[in-house]
């Protein structure tokens, strides 16, 4: 996940947060997300999406995000109204991004982006 300002990435692996400054690569810092429940575990290592405030990673489904602060720390969870494609989670304008599976019409997907503007995080 690209930080809103493109001055850091954010790379995530197991749970595990390792942060680079963009231009040269050089790694910052590395951090663990706090675990909410062994269920949330199961999206540490599908995508992480970054605002100027918060990290957020998929929790026990791919309807529901966790969010963390920048250091790792929980927030908050909560679900959104569709399923999203695992790597889809983004940041982008101001809001919340997740696409349905481009590959899943059996499942009647279509690869329709949503976009949410999230209220109530300061």
């Amino acid at each position: 996940g690209f930080a809103p300002d493109g001055e850091v990435l954010y790379e995530l692996s197991d749970g595990e947060v390792r942060v680079y400054e963009f231009l040269t690569g050089e790694e910052i810092e590395t951090f663990d997300l706090s675990l909410v429940s062994e269920d949330d575990e199961k999206g540490f290592d599908k995508s992480i999406a970054a605002s100027d405030k918060y990290l957020f990673v998929w929790g026990e489904d791919d309807d529901t995000v966790v969010v963390y602060d920048l250091s790792g720390e929980y927030v908050t969870k909560f679900e959104l109204p569709v399923e999203g494609f695992g790597f889809s989670l983004s940041w982008a304008n101001n809001m919340l991004w997740v696409a349905e599976d481009a590959d899943g019409t059996d499942d009647g997907a279509d690869g329709t982006w949503y976009g949410y503007q999230l209220k109530g995080l300061d």
